[in-house]
């Protein structure tokens, strides 16, 4: 990637974006920013419901045809509605009447309902390119930004004509559609190339912290995948890079004043990409930088999180071990240091700290074996082991204010941004989920011998224990909380909709007939309306 060079010598390449729409009374307008020639302020007028809210189902690519039938109590315990809850239909429209609604992906689209499972409905319908929601859900208020393609029916359609949409979830506002290909990076039928596997294959949507901004991958423009910002308030796009590799996977800094991005030729069968950069854009001006050298043993390049505003924990993956050499990026002084320079089983970033663990088994391959946990703090920037468990699992868990870890033999430890740890009661192989409020916790467990003989969900007390309390598969394994932490949601791989409440966690079936897809991940998120 290249600083993008002064517009005027550019405007002929405008002409490849023409097909651009809008679908609100603003102009959508493709601008090449200089080192020096930053975006102006922008101010958003004030924006009046329409008169005849709700609106009308949003349609993708495809047309939605599953049908939902009403809720059944599939145990003894007494449901939390109290009347039964209406038969809902593919064509219903979320009321902007406040109050939490949950968003899931499924095969059809974007469903959504109210946390008892009530005004349910396919809000966006049609198959939408799997995105994480937490990307998709502008931070600042109901703007949903989604990919569309061709009908996944067809050969490789799900590379083909791709689409970015911005929609307000509640029917007000400026909404965008965005082609991102052009004649000159429009894949075949054949096989999809690695232009669109840069928008398809990463995590390709990021909003700025502010909601003012989305970062997105495209390649509307030059003959390869390059980094834009959509600005919100008046509907430009703006084009930040521009070079012959892919950029892919934006991140944005916590001040917002940088956007990561890696770079890469190619993005291979499994074994790795085919790394040539990992960058730094400035949001305001489109400037680059090149955060460090890359190696030539490098299948991606990684960026972990923030030890604070301009601080980045980031690592490289290859093959061999996976993360492997740990480094602390300074946007701001543009410096680079290698903190550990060997194989980690993961890394976990989370208020000011970073903790990362080699296990015994990934010792052996390691040339200077250090098993062990190991915690960096933004006063303490050197790796200070901790402990000497044998750890496999690490995240960072927002809603205590701490890590989990779990160990070799299945157990779980909650791990203070100062480094205390404390043993919790309870078994996992996978690091569990918590609450809003930290009171309870729970898991997807897929069969595995010695542990359990059948998937399913265990729940319980926050560090108390969990038990299990459905047996079935999950749908991408993905389960959420309800905001006031006290139900568990989760999509059956059959395509039912379950609710479990605390404390006694009896699952209730609040829709049915969502089609799941493992090509298209189910995810699931909260959104306030």
């Amino acid at each position: 990637m290249k600083r993008m060079p002064p517009i005027q010598p550019h405007l002929h390449r405008i002409a490849a974006l023409a097909p651009v729409l809008l679908l609100a009374a603003c102009t959508l307008e493709i601008v090449q920013t200089s080192a020096t020639e930053a975006p102006a302020a922008f101010s958003a007028s004030a924006v009046v419901p329409p008169a005849d809210w709700p609106p009308a189902v949003i349609p993708s690519n495809a047309t939605a045809t599953a049908t939902f039938s009403p809720p059944t109590v599939t145990s003894q315990y007494p449901p939390a509605f109290p009347e039964p809850l209406p038969t809902v239909t593919p064509t219903t429209a979320p009321a902007p009447a406040g109050g939490e609604w949950l968003m899931v992906t499924s095969a059809q689209g974007l469903w959504m309902s109210r946390a008892d499972g009530s005004q349910a409905g396919i809000r966006i319908a049609g198959r939408i390119v799997p995105e994480p929601l937490a990307n998709a859900h502008s931070p600042a208020d109901g703007l949903l930004a989604y990919l569309t393609s061709t009908s996944g029916s067809e050969a490789y359609g799900d590379y083909r004509n791709l689409t970015l949409h911005v929609i307000s979830l509640r029917g007000v506002g400026a909404s965008a559609v965005i082609p991102l290909t052009s004649p000159a990076t429009e894949p075949g039928i054949e096989n999809p190339t690695s232009i669109v596997r840069a928008i398809t294959e990463q995590p390709s949507l990021a909003w700025s912290p502010d909601g003012g901004r989305l970062a997105f991958i495209g390649a509307q423009a030059g003959t390869s995948a390059d980094l834009y910002e959509y600005y919100r308030a008046d509907g430009r796009v703006v084009q930040l890079t521009d070079g012959p590799d892919q950029a892919y996977r934006p991140l944005w800094s916590p001040d917002g004043k940088w956007i990561v991005h890696g770079a890469a030729g190619s993005f291979g069968s499994g074994a790795g990409y085919g790394v040539t950069g990992f960058y730094a854009a400035r949001a305001d001006d489109g400037g680059i930088i090149s955060l460090y050298d890359i190696g030539e043993r490098s299948g991606d390049e990684v960026g972990a999180g923030w030890l604070d505003d301009h601080t980045l924990v980031a690592h490289t993956w290859f093959a061999d071990c996976g993360p492997q050499n740990l480094r602390l990026v300074d946007l701001s002084a543009q410096t680079a240091e290698m903190v550990f320079d060997g194989c980690m089983d993961e890394v976990a970033v989370g208020h000011g700290s970073a903790l990362f663990g080699q296990s015994l088994l990934l010792a052996e391959f390691d040339e200077n074996p250090r098993p062990g946990l190991y915690l960096i703090t933004s006063a303490d920037r050197r790796p200070r082991q901790i402990s000497s468990g044998d750890i496999e699992r690490i995240e960072w868990v927002e809603e205590i204010g701490a890590f989990l870890a779990v160990t070799s033999d299945f157990g779980i430890q909650e791990v203070s941004p100062a480094g205390q740890i404390r043993v919790l009661a309870g078994m996992a192989s996978r690091v569990p989920i918590v609450s809003p409020g930290g009171r309870w916790w729970a898991y997807y467990q897929m069969a595995q011998r010695g542990f359990s003989d059948t998937d399913g969900i265990f729940a319980g007390g926050y560090g108390q224990g969990m038990w299990k309390i459905f047996d079935g598969s999950v749908a991408s394994g993905r389960l959420i909380f309800s905001p006031d932490g006290d139900s568990l949601y989760f999509v059956t791989a059959s395509g039912d909709l379950y609710r479990a409440q605390a404390p006694n966690w009896a699952p209730v079936v609040l829709a049915s007939g969502l089609k799941t897809d493992p090509y298209y991940p189910t995810d699931m998120a909260w959104w306030e309306g």
